[in-house]
């Protein structure tokens, strides 16, 4: 014992006795005596002899009938796996009679008696124990020879007295085989990231002062959620019997939680149970209003995720957490007010998570009764343990090191198969609890300890936080060593280790990537452009090709490129592509002979400054702003065009598009992406070059003259605002007839100005009338010239629009006659009978357990018309509450046909007190509605053809005369409806 751990922890006589004990073991053990002392027990060491001998005497029967436990097989693994299986069963068996106390992780004696269990554990042998011994001397001997110059201060009264302990330290793998035997202390899944947490700033070994310190702070812990659950300091909420409150915040109204709904914020309280976070504002008299619920044990679609907020939605303030489920109309933002940092947020944030994914877990695999509430325990002593390393060590473990079990597993890559092999640990170890003859009895050489299997469920019984049922409470039985597992893994183990091992692989590649990552746009177009150079470079050879710079390499690929598409090759030049792709990897990775991939170096251009910044800034936002205005003007002419606002130009577009449609429904659609990849290959062909060109100066010439003519005409405020600024500038006019230039505010006026001019050139002209020099004479306006004949350009895009319109008249005239000709009428259903199995109702926790048998009625009245159902989704509720569910079978229903599915439907269910009550209430006048929902995706057979998946909604409302077990209802009202979902 060291001084400081006797200055900080106080004496103690039983301590010091057992330390004569474990001295004199050890004292008489490097005597080198032949004779070993009475009490020693080969081959353990003298500490490790102690420690079993302690373990015998806890559990009140003598050594040597402890000993006899273990299978012989446990001898066959060498002597150190031996003594380390002895070591490891005396402790289990010695923990699971000491967990029975409530108090026992205050007391100091268990936190020594622990302790030296995971020493016995490192070292149990004599060999071992010297080499520790060595070890722990030279470690504190180069801490002794620190520089003259190093400072005697710490950052903490618990580092100072580390740094003088003399006493030796415990590594991962003691603390890993030892601690979870008491479920209070750790978990196996987390057990690992516990110990990183717990030696964070001690090099990965534990100290007994940070580890009595961490007992400690657990037992507080435990004690403070007693006495919430007891009433004390506690909000007066309707809380369930195995409801337990993990935390609140807010208690004093100086420091609330801020809740915030839109634009609304309310102060307030906040508690978090095991099954739903309350909250409760707080009123103008700094009373507590009545609590907002807001459930997590239902499967509500919940979402909760980190979130900022701030004044009017601005998200400032990175300290809150959002929840929203399908019961929200909106997100709701809780916010943790705090001066620095973020760490209260984030600590409800992972506790949020851990009931939220518990929850998951249950509902996954259909867990009730002790199954749910050893999974739920799991989860609240998770953040009871997170919360005693936030505030005794102020660590906030995330990400992979989390010591929440089910927040982990979900992070984890293939934490799946954690929570699977977490599932079948239960389902085995549950009989057990039933007083099963295969371990409910033993010989009469096994020691007979009567103690429940240590799970946590009977951890938070023990500890007064939990009451289990009387159908869940085990019986009393024997503690046999199948229920340790000694020397070997369990399978949640196995999982563990598989997960971690990925998740490294996880960690390096996201390493990678944040090495990768660069900052300023021009760094980054940089990368991507060398990155994408062979492509490039690729674009850039079929540019060339294409423009017929070499006629000779040129006809050759048009050779080539048409003999593949007569061929049919050309479909194959994406599986080549990605086949060629596959050898080319494969090719480096066998024959690469392990070089590594060199450095991906690129030229960095040089870093605008801000004012060029903002500059190129605003530059894009105007050509961004071009771009939008062609669009909209684009969409103008087309909506001029489908409301025949000019009827030459919609007959030449109507007409376009018929022949388009024409050649759609006539040619393959492979003829025409060839053909539009000729045409766009040979443009630049010497012998169409020029004709290319003047179709090409023809389109854009006819084109300018048919969007001015198609152009709709602008509002008359928008016209009359257009015209001023125009006369405007035409009084600017310099000598020589050109425009100033425009100012920033008025960019694009001088489009302005060209549209309004040539609006007003299309305009009727008013006659004047008058004599006199002054007077304007009358004339006849001129007579439009004759326009020439549109460019095949301009007959091509309105051939296609044409088309368009054609082929949704063809569309609309096909659907019009398969609806005359096949006459298709929705199926019916009708609910023929409906059997009560099972309606079990649990008055304490308002839980109906249930099962229906459901016998269904579908017709099919149509002649033409088949249905395949795909399967589906049926569920049988009261009054919105879903009370159980089951799968719709796949068949297939044929033209006039009649089928009767048989549907089982089973689930459970916790109903409210309304509902509970309602549903009573109309048992016992014997009107009993129930809806029967079913949403069955199918697909409509015409003759030999299928179309695409819908979905049928079939909606029945029925009213029953009671529910009870193993009857066949009376139906008294059948309304039946069908709607199909395109």
């Amino acid at each position: 014992m060291g001084l400081f751990d006797r200055l900080l922890l106080g004496g103690d006589r039983s301590r010091g006795k057992e330390d004569q004990e474990r001295g004199g073991g050890a004292e008489t053990a490097a005597m080198g005596s032949d004779v070993p002392p009475p009490s020693a027990i080969p081959p353990l060491s003298a500490a490790a002899a102690s420690v079993v001998r302690r373990c015998a005497r806890i559990a009140g029967v003598p050594v040597d009938q402890l000993l006899r436990r273990l299978d012989a097989e446990e001898q066959a693994g060498g002597p150190l796996e031996y003594a380390r299986s002895v070591v490891e069963y005396c402790s289990h068996v010695a923990l699971r009679v000491e967990a029975r106390r409530p108090d026992h992780l205050g007391d100091r004696e268990f936190h020594t008696l622990t302790y030296d269990m995971m020493l016995a554990w490192e070292a149990p042998d004599e060999e071992t124990y010297a080499m520790f011994q060595k070890t722990a001397f030279s470690v504190l001997r180069d801490d002794a020879d620190d520089d003259d110059g190093a400072s005697i201060f710490y950052s903490s009264p618990t580092q100072m007295a580390i740094q003088v302990d003399g006493r030796r330290t415990v590594g991962p793998e003691a603390f890993a085989k030892i601690a979870p035997a008491c479920p209070a202390m750790a978990h196996p899944i987390t057990v690992r990231n516990l110990f990183d947490a717990l030696t964070n700033s001690t090099g990965g070994r534990l100290h007994f002062l940070i580890y009595h310190k961490y007992l400690r702070s657990l037992d507080e812990a435990f004690c403070s959620a007693k006495r919430m659950l007891g009433g004390h300091k506690a909000p007066a909420l309707q809380l369930s019997d195995d409801e337990v409150i993990l935390d609140i915040h807010g208690a004093a109204t100086t420091k609330p939680v801020l809740q915030h709904i839109g634009t609304s914020t309310w102060p307030g309280r906040l508690t978090l149970t095991n099954h739903a976070l309350y909250f409760e504002a707080i009123g103008v008299d700094f009373s507590y209003g009545e609590a907002v619920v807001y459930d997590l044990a239902r499967d509500l679609k919940q979402s909760v995720k980190r979130e900022s907020t701030g004044p009017w939605g601005a998200h400032l303030f990175d300290k809150a957490v959002m929840y929203k489920s399908s019961l929200t109309s909106e997100p709701v933002f809780f916010e943790f007010p705090q001066f620095k940092g973020h760490t209260r947020r984030d600590y409800w944030f992972a506790a949020i998570k851990e009931v939220l994914h518990a929850h998951k877990f249950i509902r996954k695999y259909k867990l009730a009764s002790f199954q749910k509430a050893e999974a739920l325990s799991v989860a609240t002593l998770g953040i009871l343990r997170y919360r005693t390393v936030k505030q005794g060590f102020h660590i906030l473990p995330a990400h992979f090191k989390t010591i929440l079990a089910f927040n982990l597993a979900e992070k984890l890559p293939k934490g799946d198969k954690i929570l699977e092999a977490l599932y079948g640990q239960l389902k085995q170890h549950c009989p057990r609890f039933r007083g099963s003859q295969d371990f409910g009895q033993s010989s009469s050489d096994e020691l007979m300890l009567a103690d429940p299997f240590p799970l946590s469920a009977y951890t938070m019984v023990t500890m007064g936080l939990l009451k289990l049922k009387e159908e869940d409470n085990a019986e009393e039985r024997d503690f046999t060593v199948r229920d340790v597992q000694i020397g070997g893994t369990s399978s949640v183990q196995m999982a563990l280790e598989r997960s971690v091992g990925y998740s490294g692989r996880v960690e390096a590649a996201r390493t990678t990537l944040d090495q990768v990552k660069v900052e300023d746009i021009d760094t980054n177009v940089a990368v991507l452009k060398e990155l994408l150079f062979p492509l490039i470079e690729i674009g850039k050879r079929l540019l060339t090709l294409a423009g017929w710079e070499e006629p000779f390499k040129s006809f050759v690929f048009l050779l080539c490129f048409l003999y593949m598409a007569y061929s049919g090759w050309i479909w194959f030049m994406f599986p080549g592509f990605l086949l060629g792709s596959t050898l080319f990897m494969l090719w480096n990775k066998h024959y690469g002979n392990g070089r590594s991939v060199g450095a991906f170096e690129i030229i960095t251009p040089p870093r605008r400054r801000t004012v060029e910044q903002l500059l190129a800034l605003q530059q894009a936002i105007s050509q961004l702003e071009a771009h939008v205005q062609a669009g909209n003007i684009f969409l103008l002419k087309l909506r001029s065009l489908m409301l025949a606002a000019f009827p030459q130009s919609t007959n030449r577009v109507a007409a376009a598009l018929v022949v388009v449609a024409t050649i759609f429904t006539f040619m393959p659609l492979r003829t025409i992406v060839l053909l539009i990849l000729l045409e766009a290959y040979t443009r630049q062909m010497p012998l169409r070059k020029k004709s290319s060109e003047k179709l090409v100066r023809s389109c854009g010439v006819r084109a300018f003259r048919t969007g001015n003519a198609a152009t709709p005409e602008p509002p008359a405020g928008h016209r009359r605002e257009v015209q001023g600024r125009a006369a405007g500038l035409r009084a600017a006019r310099d000598k020589h007839g050109r425009l100033p230039q425009d100012p920033p505010g008025d960019r694009g006026l001088a489009a302005a100005v060209r549209a309004a001019g040539a609006w007003q050139e299309t305009q009727p002209r008013p006659a004047a009338t008058g004599d006199g020099p002054g007077a304007v004479r009358t004339s006849a306006a001129a007579p439009p010239r004759r326009r020439q004949r549109h460019s095949r350009c301009c007959r091509c895009v309105c051939y296609t629009f044409l088309a368009l319109v054609l082929l949704v008249v063809a569309l609309g005239a096909t659907a019009g006659i398969l609806y005359l000709v096949f006459r298709p009428k929705i199926p019916t259903f009708h609910v023929d009978r409906l059997t009560v199995t099972r309606f079990d109702v649990n008055t304490t926790t308002a839980t109906v357990t249930d099962a229906f048998d459901v016998d269904v009625t579908a017709t099919n009245p149509n002649r033409r018309i088949g249905i395949y159902y795909d399967g589906g989704d049926v569920t049988a509720s009261f009054n919105g509450t879903v009370l159980c569910r089951g799968p719709f079978p796949a068949l297939y229903q044929g033209h006039r046909t009649t089928v009767r599915p048989h549907i089982s439907l089973a689930g459970e269910t916790r109903l409210d007190s309304d509902v509970a009550a309602q549903l009573l209430q109309q048992q016992q006048a014997g009107f009993v509605p129930l809806t029967v929902r079913a949403r069955v995706p199918i697909r409509i057979k015409f003759g030999a053809i299928r179309l695409w998946k819908m979905t049928g909604k079939a909606n029945c409302n029925l009213v029953v005369d009671n529910i009870q077990a193993g009857t066949q209802l009376s139906i008294r009202s059948n309304t039946c409806s069908f709607k199909l979902k395109i």
